[in-house]
């Protein structure tokens, strides 16, 4: 079995190589190094970094949060996503929006990319097909039930994809990125966040609609870098 300190700096250099512009480079060197995380059984804490300056692979993208009251459902779009692509997101206050916050989207670039471009077209889709109810409640029960539907498949449509790839390599990937993303999180919110919950009482007939368009949404391969395109995983 290998050394420990040869194992760690073999991780090092493929957090380095994860950082890489070549998608398909970033992915193999980040694949390897959770495979190694997970093999002995070690921690992004245990490996530190070869380099105190190198950048981190993982990337913060921050859009704004478009509505505010009390029937907001963007948050729960936000993180139904963020789960599906093994990102992760916060809300945050600023003084810069409408609403008062943004969202911040924590990932590797190629996940973020398409989490970020999911995440537009979908707020964008159910937004409008809300505005058949006046009610701020009845837009909100209708929102929440497309965004069920839309987590239902995608969830499907990504199991589908990983059944291609090797289950263990899979497993130890998803063990890396998590210990990243989190690692990322707390570097750039040290004192943590405040987490707050709304209970709100939904309108079922207007549940049980969105439920049923959440179907009608075609979820497509975004060919290039545009938010009006059709929405896909690749």
């Amino acid at each position: 079995m290998m050394d420990k300190a040869k194992v760690i700096d073999k991780i090092q250099k493929l957090l380095a190589l994860s950082t890489s512009s070549n998608p398909h480079e970033s992915a193999l060197a980040a694949e390897k190094a959770g495979e190694l995380l997970a093999k002995y059984d070690l921690s992004m804490m245990d490996v530190g970094s070869k380099d105190d300056n190198k950048e981190s692979p993982i990337e913060i993208v921050e859009l704004d949060r478009l509505h505010s009251g009390k029937y907001v459902w963007e948050g729960r779009l936000a993180v139904m996503l963020a789960k599906i692509w093994e990102c992760n997101v916060v809300r945050i206050q600023t003084w810069g929006s409408e609403s008062g916050y943004k969202y911040q989207f924590f990932g590797m670039t190629h996940d973020l990319e398409l989490l970020i471009h999911f995440f537009r077209f979908l707020r964008m889709r159910i937004g409008k097909d809300s505005e058949v109810y006046q009610a701020k409640k009845e837009r909100y029960s209708f929102a929440i039930g497309m965004i069920i539907t839309l987590s239902e498949r995608l969830q499907a449509m990504m199991v589908y994809k990983k059944k291609a790839m090797d289950e263990s390599n899979c497993t130890s990937l998803v063990v890396y990125k998590d210990q990243l993303v989190k690692q990322a999180v707390k570097d750039e919110h040290p004192k943590g966040l405040v987490k707050r919950s709304t209970n709100v009482k939904r309108s079922q007939q207007a549940f049980n609609q969105g439920v049923k368009n959440g179907n009608k949404v075609a979820l497509a391969k975004p060919i290039e870098n545009n938010s009006d395109a059709q929405a896909q995983i690749r």
